[in-house]
């Protein structure tokens, strides 16, 4: 079952991906970083009806039609073993935190090259008022 649900949560993220791409101009919607989010989508890939729609982002169903029209092979026609829906939950509590922890590091690392930065003009202006003295 685990060579399925990857080939799943690949097809998943790859449509989530997608749709980010183009929200360019628009912040990204905190339902991303849900289990229930991702559990959604993924049901969109399975070819399901989506059971829980109070996590999909408003606009989502119209780009995914228009994403599995252009690209069918997202669409998953394989059987999943009875009892996938757990492994499926599981894998997409990884899908939210991965995605999660995406916007932190990069958070992280923004925030240090400012610090950086600004403590370097810090200096540099320190450095330039003794030397006028």
């Amino acid at each position: 079952m685990s060579g399925k649900l990857q080939d799943v949560m690949v097809c998943t993220q790859i449509f989530v991906n997608y749709y980010i791409l183009f929200q360019n101009e628009q912040p990204v919607d905190n339902k991303i970083y849900t289990q229930n989010f991702w559990y959604s989508v993924a049901q969109l890939v399975l070819n399901k009806t989506v059971t829980n729609r109070i996590n999909m982002i408003h606009n989502l169903i119209v780009y995914w039609e228009s994403f599995s029209v252009r690209y069918p092979q997202v669409i998953y026609d394989g059987h999943m073993d009875p009892g996938y829906s757990q492994c499926l939950s599981a894998a997409c509590v990884e899908m939210a935190t991965a995605y999660t922890n995406m916007v932190v590091e990069c958070f992280e690392s923004r925030v240090k090259n400012y610090l950086f930065y600004s403590v370097k003009i810090l200096f540099e202006e320190v450095k330039y008022i003794y030397m006028q003295i």
